[in-house]
């Protein structure tokens, strides 16, 4: 049926993507360190670039095809179901990732830099920015941008200590 093979194209297309982030996720462990624990944002601007860059450019098919998936997925719950949950497995990476980088509201700050990714590659491969696919310098600009205005944030709202007097 269209809902089986919508299943098995949605479920390929997760296992594609999957490897993406493998491949990044192994980048960021590199020399045994737990993946994440040693990034600055600068450093964490560059492997995400690269990586939002590998998939607008040598994956474009497969972000259309999953962009298509979304779509067909606000019409047919039992699909919904099964974007939601791949989905998630992306959000707690990120999440590490905002921990790591000193974000005071990881989950809110995590969900604004999905978004923000998101945005990107859909306005790169389906909006009007389809013709000029951003360098991987302008996503890493735009990365350290969205990274220090976060941590600027947290630290903003973090409470200062005064030590007591004796």
């Amino acid at each position: 049926t269209r809902s089986a093979l919508l299943e098995t194209t949605f479920a390929r297309l997760c296992r594609l993507e999957a490897e993406v982030f493998e491949v990044f996720e192994n980048s960021a462990s590199a020399g045994g360190a737990p993946v994440f624990q040693r990034l600055d944002p600068e450093s964490a601007a560059d492997l995400v670039a690269a990586q939002l860059h590998e998939t607008l450019t040598r994956r474009r098919d497969q972000l259309l095809a999953r962009f298509e998936l979304a779509l067909e997925a606000t019409r047919r719950p039992e699909l919904r179901a099964i974007y939601d949950a791949a989905g998630s497995t992306f959000r707690a990476p990120a999440r590490a990732l905002l921990t790591a980088l000193g974000s005071a509201e990881p989950d809110r700050h995590s969900r604004s830099f999905i978004a923000w990714s998101e945005g990107l590659m859909f306005d790169s491969v389906a909006g009007a920015g389809n013709r000029a696919v951003p360098t991987r310098t302008e996503i890493r600009d735009g990365l350290l941008e969205l990274f220090h205005g976060m941590m600027k944030e947290s630290k903003e709202q973090t409470p200062s200590v005064t030590p007591e007097r004796p």
